[in-house]
């Protein structure tokens, strides 16, 4: 049988279906349907239109895009975001605590992309609103920051630095006043509880991490000094403050206090400024009463602190004792770890080697280790000067006492037997080639070959600790340091010149006087200094600075007496000519009166000398800072009170030359013929 026929029987044993057919028209498939409309409905939206400009999605939509699932939405939503907050300050300010709350949180996002646009996002925000609009939402951004700072995810902990970076530059007053919540997260960033019972800690190791545990700690130090400075600086600038208020409590005088009794205008209720008429030929008497003297004063506040203003009262010396107390337990806790961060960063000491043999020898560190030493120095500096404050507000000196009796021992141990330092030379090349080496950028950024910066700084803490130290050896080392910085003052910086001066003043006059009797290098190194400024070798931007040092010393007497009138002597034949030139300081006015009353002969021999350029100069001179200029010519003109032969010219060119000025000196030379 062939193929086909067995095709056709099969077909065949099929079991046939039987039915009417279709009509012919029927039996076409239908191609109608019905379905709804897809509505997309962000394509159909109208553009927001703010300040004429089109804005392509309004703020609320684009805060809900920062909590999407897809990075590349949250990155697209702050990339919009930050065009509205750039253009649109005002629509910004609006929804400030909303916008705050939506960046801020992408801080803890595990993209680092996000956390970079994040961070970009803050910094418009912190420049476009004012502190005052971002301090009611500043503890949303603690807690982010917090949370980013302690966060098991490394890179997160890592990229919180450029968080509180931001927080630095654009609301340093803000994080001032919060640094207490933020001190004890820098704490566990770089060590850890020894036990839970006692607040001691120690370094932790560097698991993890691509950077190296010194350069870590490095950066996080970095972070911590900046805050310490803006503490400093909002302390400073609510101590001037309070200063205002006593000055302006001070010279309140009582309306009508001349026709009331004092005590019936102290009852009598609200102080008001009154202007007065003079009549110079009656008597004229007021009764000045200062407001912060009618005031109640609690005893321990009279006897702790000098003067009851009219902004502090006992609760404010409490509240001031208590930040003192809380200060003195974060130093506690942080100086054993700086000292402990440096043990690791420096160099092996050699045992074999006593501190005299180091004295002649620099000791060299790695770029690393240079930047510790850094910010190491300049936070126990920063500490330094806020305890002096605190002492300062309470009127004692108990702080800096436990600090010097507590820390300057140890301090001398871990920076002065190897002092001073210097770095390694660094890579001449590019960064990228340098494969992991210190370049002669990283050299520079980290305080130059030298360490001059670290080794003023470290003079500076070591003068200060060292007050009542018996250490000739580490006093004689450090003035040795300085006497050769002094022989390159002209190649310094800015930066490195203003640390200078400060450890001359610390050196010169702060703490000198303990010293003159044991340390006689002290008086070697002032005449140093009194010769280069008589040979012009200081900078312009500190030699008048080094010029009130000098005067400082001259007008505590006891200090010039104890140096000798003898380093002086060719100096103080100098000064008469400073009246000569046209800015002169108001401090050195006031040593120039004080040299007169003492009736020194050497400044008084040259003052006469020079008596007739400095009266032609009368007219041209200004007093630096001062806008009453009238009252501090006087000052100057009342120097030749003291002058046993002189005689002003009193022709009628000197007249018309000297203007205003000629009435003073008139008045001057009748007194002087008078007495």
């Amino acid at each position: 049988m062939t193929r086909h026929k067995k095709f056709l029987k099969s077909e065949k044993a099929k079991i046939k279906l039987k039915g009417a057919k279709l009509p012919k028209g029927l039996n076409v498939t239908k191609t109608e349907f019905k379905v709804r409309k897809i509505v997309i409905r962000d394509q159909i939206k109208e553009p927001t239109i703010v300040d004429g400009t089109i804005v392509r999605s309004n703020i609320k939509d684009l805060l809900s895009k920062l909590q999407h699932h897809n990075s590349s939405s949250r990155n697209e939503g702050l990339h919009f975001l930050n065009e509205i907050i750039t253009n649109h300050p005002q629509e910004t300010s609006k929804h400030l605590g909303a916008i705050i709350q939506g960046i801020s949180q992408l801080a803890l996002d595990i993209e680092k992309d996000v956390r970079k646009e994040c961070f970009k996002a803050l910094n418009l925000v912190f420049a476009s609103q004012t502190s005052n609009l971002i301090s009611p939402f500043f503890n949303i951004i603690t807690s982010y920051l917090r949370c980013a700072m302690t966060h098991i995810n490394i890179q997160i902990q890592e990229d919180s630095l450029l968080f509180l970076d931001c927080l630095l530059m654009y609301s340093p007053s803000l994080v001032a006043s919060n640094s207490d919540i933020i001190f004890s997260c820098f704490l566990d960033m770089i060590s850890k509880l020894r036990t839970e019972a006692k607040p001691d800690r120690t370094l932790t190791t560097n698991v993890g991490r691509k950077l190296t545990g010194v350069k870590w700690r490095s950066k996080v130090l970095d972070r911590l000094l900046g805050i310490l400075k803006a503490f400093v600086a909002h302390r400073k600038h609510a101590s001037m403050e309070i200063q205002m208020d006593v000055d302006q409590a001070s010279n309140t005088v009582i309306d009508d206090a001349f026709k009331l009794p004092i005590e019936q205008t102290i009852m009598g209720g609200s102080l008001q400024k009154t202007q007065f008429s003079f009549d110079d030929r009656n008597d004229f008497f007021i009764s000045s009463v200062r407001k912060q003297l009618n005031r109640n004063c609690d005893l321990p506040l009279l006897f702790r602190k000098t003067g009851c203003v009219a902004t502090a009262n006992a609760s404010n010396l409490l509240m001031e004792r208590d930040e003192g107390q809380k200060f003195q337990k974060y130093v506690e806790i942080l100086m054993p770890l700086l000292f402990e961060t440096w043990m690791e960063a420096r160099p092996a000491s050699n045992s074999k080697k006593s501190t005299a043999e180091f004295i002649n020898e620099d000791v060299c560190i790695s770029n690393e280790a240079a930047f510790t030493l850094k910010f190491t120095i300049e936070i126990i500096e920063q500490l330094l000067e806020f305890i002096q404050m605190c002492d300062h507000d309470v009127n004692n000196d108990d702080l800096i006492k436990w600090f010097r009796k507590r820390y300057s021992q140890e301090f001398s141990n871990q920076f002065l037997n190897e002092f001073p330092y210097r770095q390694t030379d660094g890579f001449k090349g590019s960064k990228r080639k340098s494969k992991g080496m210190a370049t002669e950028q990283d050299v520079f950024e980290a305080g130059g070959q030298k360490c001059i910066q670290q080794n003023l700084n470290i003079a500076f803490v070591f003068w200060t600790l060292s007050k009542n130290s018996r250490s000739n050896q580490s006093l004689k080392t450090v003035i040795e340091f300085i006497k050769e910085s002094l022989a390159c003052v002209d190649s310094y910086g800015t930066d490195v010149l203003q640390i200078l001066v400060k450890v001359l003043r610390t050196i010169l006059v702060d703490n000198s006087q303990e010293r003159l009797d044991t340390t006689s290098e002290i008086k070697e190194l002032l005449s140093t200094v009194v010769v280069l400024y008589q040979r012009g070798k200081f900078p312009k931007e500190i030699r008048t600075r080094i010029l009130i040092i000098l005067c400082d010393i001259v007008l505590d007497h006891k200090l010039y007496i104890a140096y000798g009138q003898n380093i002086f002597s060719n100096w103080l034949s100098t000064l008469p000519k400073l009246l000569c030139q046209p800015y002169v300081s108001p401090h050195v006015l006031k040593t120039f009166s004080h040299l007169t009353r003492q009736k020194n002969p050497i400044f008084i021999k040259h003052l006469e000398e020079s008596k007739d350029a400095i009266i032609a100069n009368l007219p041209q001179v200004n007093i630096i800072g001062l806008t009453n200029q009238t009252q501090e010519k006087q000052e100057i003109i009342n120097l030749f009170f003291w002058l046993k032969s002189w005689k002003p010219d009193q022709s009628e060119a000197r007249k018309n030359q000297l203007g205003n000025e000629w009435p003073m000196i008139e008045k001057v030379f009748q007194i002087k013929n008078y007495y």
